[in-house]
């Protein structure tokens, strides 16, 4: 009887196995979640747009002409061709002038890409006396000529027409690009097309005058642009321009020449974005 009491205490003693292992669970202390970082701001770039007016000086071109049913392929030297500015736009629409524009928009901070117009004009002065080399009436001729003779009528005058696609670099001088008193010199290079209308009377024989596809060309330009009120800005340009006029109509036959042309433009225009 006693052994069985002391057995009985001893169990009654003994620690609980399972209150000794019981899992004890810790708070977890409460965590703020982190806001994601802010997406990077979208940088807009400019787009500008500008109109204005020009003059040319050209480089007295060799102009060649093929009427292959005259036996005619003969060239002039060093023909004097000048500009028309008719400046004068309270007289006549704003488009008659030389004029010029150009689109844009900076794919970088400071570079653009640039669809570049002048609406530049080059008639053949009367009263010269030229050279003549080639065949002329089927017959091999060197000689001087009274070049109203052989051409009445030589002209561009609707437009010489140069289009190029510039590369423009911005270069800051002063100020906020876009602000008022921002000041830059922008450089440009490009290379296009030209689409003159063609007006000439050649050995008494007027040509259908018209538009047509002119050659291929290039130019490199520098322009002085500072914006007088926030957005809105005066340019002065200077522009350097070769084109590679070919199979220009004429009456029974083509013409060809190169142009080398320096070309002053002032415009004015705006930035904007869409």
């Amino acid at each position: 009887m006693n052994t069985a009491l002391l057995l009985g205490a001893l169990l009654i003693a003994q620690p609980s196995t399972a209150t000794t292992n019981a899992i004890v669970f810790k708070p977890v202390p409460h965590q703020t979640a982190q806001p994601a970082p802010p997406a990077a701001k979208h940088q807009r770039r400019d787009w500008y747009f500008e109109w204005g007016y020009n003059t040319e000086q050209y480089a007295s071109p060799d102009i060649r002409f093929r009427q292959a049913d005259l036996g005619n392929d003969f060239t002039l030297e060093n023909v004097y061709l000048r500009d028309s500015k008719a400046w004068d736009i309270w007289n006549h629409p704003i488009t008659v002038p030389q004029y010029s524009w150009r689109i844009g928009k900076f794919i970088r901070e400071n570079t653009a890409i640039e669809f570049n117009f002048d609406h530049a004009k080059a008639l053949l002065e009367p009263g010269q006396n030229l050279t003549m080399t080639g065949t002329f009436n089927g017959v091999p001729v060197n000689q001087q000529v009274a070049v109203d003779n052989v051409v009445q009528v030589y002209k561009l005058n609707n437009g010489a027409n140069f289009a190029l696609v510039n590369l423009v670099q911005r270069y800051t001088l002063w100020g906020t690009p876009g602000k008022t008193g921002h000041i830059s010199i922008l450089a440009k290079a490009g290379a296009g097309f030209m689409l003159p209308h063609t007006e000439n009377t050649v050995l008494g024989q007027p040509n259908e005058p018209g538009f047509q596809f002119g050659g291929f060309g290039a130019g490199i330009e520098g322009a002085l642009r500072a914006h007088v009120y926030k957005t809105i800005f005066v340019s002065v340009a200077q522009k350097g321009f070769y084109g590679h006029y070919r199979n220009l109509h004429i009456a029974g036959g083509r013409a060809d020449h190169d142009l080398w042309a320096y070309v002053t433009v002032i415009s004015f225009g705006t930035t904007f974005h869409f």
